[in-house]
């Protein structure tokens, strides 16, 4: 639709049709703040007196939101503006401490909103936080002259009594409720949000993605268990208050979720909390005691009888490797083998390069776990499971040769994932995806369904079984360092190579087909 100007000098009205409109130009300073060049606003009127006194108002208002963008770019105009928000939408008696104390409501619920920029929230947090111990310094001084009143008003009516208490508390802007004769003891509460001991957690240890990911998911379940709202977001609880976290609060959770996830999974959550609270206290996020408090609760994990997982059987074995031949998914190919003879965890698999695949000098082909050449989602840094994940392992021949896994590898591009039609994970990661065809297939093609046996992870079992097997000789560290585990030989294990002991000890392993067997 054409739009007619009809423009006096000094106005903002614009005429479309027969409804005015309001239009201002935003000036270049703000246009990003704006998002956009111009602002338009339709008046809903035809009236043209009408529009003139409805455009002064639409003047206020955009000088308003101007000086609010301009305000926004300026990191501590930004600050001090969210604070004084805070103070003057604050109520007489709306803040009280164990609301504070509990990290559910009032100022974490403020600073977790839209009206602070991410970035601010630990800034504007200390500048509350200050603001709290004014006001409660405030109070205990009225507090003080409470006590003073009751000394010399002896006979002053209970009803009178409490009356008193809560009109001077009021002027405070903080509302308790002291016992008479009493004066209450209210401290300032520690601000720490789970937002900032996780980045700064992250930024230092350098953990796995997937990691972080699930360790915020499982502190997400905590805070919405003490927030009473389940639908709470994993950003939600980032902008949880840490330091709010009590040993009785969690004691709380752990009581409400003992008869719903089994005791492992209690303990491990546990550890997590425990990890990140001492963690936090180290670097002095948040007061030593609280991560006491929280070091405090355990849990006494007692497996149940019948749920340790297993490794695979001979006759388990036979079936996925005979049928893993006749496979044209080179996943569902190779991976098994791979598992079988190395004892390789799938994502050291599935997320190898062929670059990891070497020979040497002496013809012996080697699969090296490693991040030199990982192929990853460039957003994503490549990870292995652990410093100890990191070897190099000899291939046994019947998988080198008898399977011609050599031909396999030999006609993959030099620079080229081993799976390259593997779709890599939300985390940049092949395991993932792997993981779940292979399991797919272990379930529903070959009718392994024990849920004891994890359908990758079984053949680490396995493994461990047929190298702990004395008619083989091999060491426990030669075994440890094979599998990837870190053992418990002290520092020495970690010194030197094991390339020759490794030499030895896949020479001595017999070939998955025909299977192993322990008699």
């Amino acid at each position: 639709m054409a739009i007619r100007n009809r423009v006096r000098s000094g106005t903002h009205l614009r005429l479309r049709g027969r409804v005015w409109w309001y239009r201002r130009d935003v000036p270049k300073d703000a246009r990003n703040l704006f998002g956009c060049t111009a602002v338009w606003k339709s008046l809903d009127t035809s009236d043209e007196n009408e529009a003139k006194r409805l455009e002064k108002a639409e003047d206020v208002k955009f000088e308003r939101r101007l000086g609010e963008a301009r305000d926004s770019a300026d990191p501590e105009k930004r600050r001090s503006h969210a604070v004084a928000a805070f103070i003057e939408g604050v109520p007489a008696g709306s803040i009280r401490v164990l609301d504070i104390q509990r990290g559910g409501a009032g100022i974490v619920g403020y600073i977790a909103s839209d009206a602070v920029h991410e970035e601010d929230q630990h800034a504007v947090g200390d500048g509350i936080k200050l603001m709290l111990q004014e006001r409660f310094a405030q109070q205990s001084k009225v507090s003080e002259l409470l006590q003073e009143i009751a000394a010399i008003m002896p006979g002053l009516s209970q009803d009178a009594w409490e009356r008193c208490q809560r009109d001077m508390l009021s002027i405070a802007r903080h509302y308790t409720s002291p016992t008479p004769g009493t004066t209450p003891t209210v401290v300032a509460p520690e601000i720490c949000f789970w937002g900032l001991i996780f980045d700064t957690w992250e930024s230092e240890m350098k953990p796995a993605s997937k990691t972080v990911y699930s360790w915020k998911r499982i502190v997400r379940k905590l805070v919405a268990h003490l927030a009473r709202d389940p639908n709470l977001t994993v950003e939600q609880a980032m902008a949880w208050n840490a330091a709010a976290i009590t040993e009785k609060a969690l004691i709380e959770w752990k009581n409400s979720v003992v008869h719903s996830i089994g005791p492992t999974t209690i303990k491990n959550h546990l550890t997590i909390f425990r990890t990140m609270y001492n963690y936090a206290s180290d670097n002095k996020l948040l007061p030593r005691s609280v991560a006491e408090g929280v070091k405090q609760v355990k849990h006494k994990a007692k497996k149940r009888p019948g749920t340790r997982q297993l490794g695979y059987t001979d006759d388990d074995a036979r079936a996925i490797l005979t049928s893993a031949r006749q496979q044209h998914d080179p996943v569902l190919r190779w991976a098994p083998w791979l598992a079988a003879t190395l004892g390789t965890r799938i994502d050291e698999i599935c997320g190898a390069m062929v670059a990891d695949i070497e020979v040497d000098h002496d013809d012996i082909a080697w699969f090296n776990v490693r991040l030199d050449y990982r192929d990853t989602d460039p957003n994503q840094a490549p990870e292995i499971k652990s410093e100890n994940a990191e070897r190099k392992l000899p291939i046994h021949r019947a998988l080198w040769q008898g399977e011609n896994f050599a031909g396999y590898v030999a006609g993959l591009g030099k620079d080229s994932p081993l799976f390259a039609a593997l779709k890599a994970d939300s985390f940049g990661r092949r395991g993932g995806n792997g993981s779940k065809r292979v399991q797919r297939w272990v379930r529903n093609k070959i009718g392994i369904t024990d849920k004891r046996k994890g359908p990758s992870h079984a053949w680490r079992h396995r493994f461990r079984s047929i190298v702990r097997n004395p008619k083989y000789g091999i060491s426990e560290d030669v075994a440890d360092y094979m599998a990837g585990h870190g053992g418990d030989g002290g520092e020495g294990r970690h010194y030197g190579e094991y390339r020759d002991a490794m030499i030895v000890a896949i020479s001595r392993l017999p070939p998955p087909l025909p299977p192993y067997s322990a008699k």
